[in-house]
């Protein structure tokens, strides 16, 4: 390690070494200018506050003032902020993709990352060309979904007073609407047969919690065999906090029942190393493999079976309150998203009115 800030100097008719820290070291390490009456004397005691700036560097994800100005050194102040901290795990991991991508971006064909520009020249054309172009190469939501989180990285910085403004607001975007792909049963049983031939039938137990609890993935790769009372499913919803007491389905008591032997502590869903999933993107590998082999159309995803199972429910006569103490959704307005008004409701309705 090259000793860093050591001067020689002539100090009443003899040769000293100093080392004179930067204010940063200074502030953050408590480090001070210091005297040596010969050269390794100092070198050693730089070496030793770089030793010390480079921990605390690491313990606290600090970004060195030279770049922080950067976009790399927004998103890093933002990754410290509260806002940022009180996300749940997956919201993260989802977030931290999406600033990934951004900052690799070469906007316009620029030699120039994203995240290595000055943020204090991103304009609104760089926002837009952005959006556009991840819309273009991606998907227009994965566009949308950058475009959101950059927003939220930019007000954090104005309000500290690092940007003037924001340039991912009011960009005009009208929002895309909420995924409406639903699973039928008859697409739910087949992806559970084929993933029992595939021997993946953890893939297909997630799938058929996801689509009977109307529940998440990421909620669902988390439980255990103590999360099963009888025959209710007792967990915490990550995203929001809520607790649910979800009854479960004879057909998926039967599956579970059915499942290899495991201890209360181990996982219901498992890797095919018999490791618990922890995030997403593994066992979308595995669905992906499945709805192909099955012949099932690409779009499926497994987050899908939240709301058509949701949907189903509302069918079949349930009301919104009986609803949201299956999907755990606070308020009937965001529980519109997921259950959209179909023709079998409609017809649900008119029975319910005229007695038929």
């Amino acid at each position: 390690m090259k000793a860093k800030y050591v001067a020689r100097k002539e100090r009443k008719g003899r040769i000293v070494w100093v080392v004179n820290p930067p204010q940063t070291w200074k502030e953050t390490i408590r480090a001070t200018y210091m005297q040596f009456d010969n050269v390794i004397d100092a070198q050693e005691y730089s070496r030793e506050l770089q030793r010390d700036f480079e921990e605390y560097e690491r313990r606290q994800n600090f970004v060195p003032l030279t770049d922080q100005r950067t976009v790399d050194g927004l998103i890093a102040r933002y990754k410290g902020t509260t806002d940022y901290k009180k996300l749940a795990d997956n919201s993260k991991r989802a977030y931290i993709a999406m600033l990934d991508q951004a900052s690799g971006w070469y906007i316009g064909g620029s030699k120039t990352r994203f995240g290595d520009m000055m943020a204090r020249t991103v304009s609104a054309d760089h926002a837009d060309q952005l959006y556009q172009e991840i819309c273009e190469a991606v998907s227009p939501h994965r566009g949308e979904f950058v475009v959101k989180v950059l927003r939220k990285v930019w007000f954090n910085a104005f309000r500290a007073g690092r940007v003037a403004g924001n340039p991912f607001s009011k960009m005009g975007l009208s929002g895309l609407p909420p995924r409406a792909i639903k699973w039928t049963e008859e697409q739910v049983r087949q992806f559970i047969d084929t993933a029992d031939a595939m021997n993946r039938s953890s893939v297909g137990t997630l799938a058929l919690l996801c689509f009977d609890l109307c529940q998440r993935p990421g909620d669902m790769i988390k439980l255990t065999r103590q999360n099963l009372i009888g025959d209710v499913m007792v967990f915490v919803q990550e995203k929001t906090g809520t607790p649910m007491e979800v009854p479960v389905s004879p057909r998926l008591l039967q599956r579970l029942d059915m499942s290899p032997e495991a201890t209360d502590d181990e996982f219901i869903i498992y890797e095919a190393t018999n490791r618990p999933y922890q995030d997403r993107w593994g066992y979308n590998k595995v669905v992906r493999k499945v709805l192909a082999r099955a012949g099932l159309p690409k779009e499926l995803q497994i987050r899908d079976l939240r709301r058509s199972g949701a949907t189903l429910l509302g069918e079949s006569g349930c009301t919104y309150d009986e609803l949201r103490a299956v999907t755990g959704h606070k308020s009937a307005q965001v529980l519109q998203t997921y259950v959209k008004t179909t023709q079998t409701l409609a017809g649900n309705a008119m029975r319910k009115r005229f007695n038929q």
